[in-house]
């Protein structure tokens, strides 16, 4: 099979670390020896990409983590669709993790402090690890440990082994089932749901197809809190259809 962003291609890929007798372990856990693969997914938009790269993942027998956002405009920890997605991930076995934005952190708050207030807030909501990954990071995150929580950009996750990422839908260093066919010792993985589709697709209609999705989800609150609110939701359709 060609290399594309295909979710076929995935299972494939998964399929071949499998073969060559990669041991999908969790951040945090200590695995010596070889083969060691720490697989994770940031989820910055899609939920629902998640569970079913979640639900592949599982009928295959791998464990992975899911890092969400406390503050992403795409889902809300609180509503009922996004945390039922979150509680399925977490029963299929993966670990579920925060994605942290250190820019959203107080003036006078280190990062530490920042971790431990988002966790406080989640993780009464959603089963929580004490792992995080940050969103777009910085030098002040890379290779950093954090007192109290497991850094994915730990150096011993970027420098004790070896790291690739689907950023931007492009893979910098060869498609992930090249560098497995390479195989490296000790590999992290980050792969980004909603890249993954049932057929290769532009990224700027997948992101498309997420904000309509997320449009939709907004009008029909609106139109199920507010009455006046209701008669416009036709209007906002067909101007949302003009576009």
């Amino acid at each position: 099979m060609s290399c594309n962003f295909s979710i076929a291609h995935y299972e494939s890929t998964l399929r071949a670390a499998l073969a060559r007798g990669y041991r999908f372990v969790r951040f945090g856990d200590e695995t010596p020896g070889a083969a060691v693969l720490y697989l994770r997914h940031d989820v910055n938009f899609s939920l629902a990409h998640a569970r079913r790269m979640a639900c592949l993942e599982a009928a295959l027998g791998v464990r992975s983590a899911y890092f969400v956002q406390c503050n992403s405009p795409f889902y809300n920890l609180c509503e009922p669709e996004s945390r039922e997605a979150i509680l399925l991930i977490h029963a299929a076995g993966h670990e579920i993790g925060l994605h942290l934005d250190e820019r959203c952190a107080e003036d006078d708050e280190d990062l530490e402090a920042f971790a431990e207030r988002m966790y406080s807030i989640a993780s009464p909501i959603i089963p929580l690890a004490r792992v995080v990954s940050f969103h777009r990071p910085t030098a002040a995150v890379l290779g950093r440990t954090l007192e109290g929580f497991v850094n994915t950009y730990e150096t011993r996750y970027v420098g004790g082994a070896r790291y690739i990422s689907d950023s931007r839908k492009q893979w910098r260093e060869g498609c992930l089932c090249q560098v497995i066919a390479a195989g490296p010792d000790r590999l992290q993985a980050l792969v980004h749901p909603e890249w993954w589709n049932d057929a290769d697709r532009p990224a700027e209609l997948i992101g498309h197809d997420i904000l309509e999705t997320r449009i939709e989800q907004l009008q029909a609150y609106m139109g199920a809190n507010c009455a006046p609110l209701r008669l416009i939701m036709p209007a906002l359709a067909c101007a949302q259809g003009r576009r």
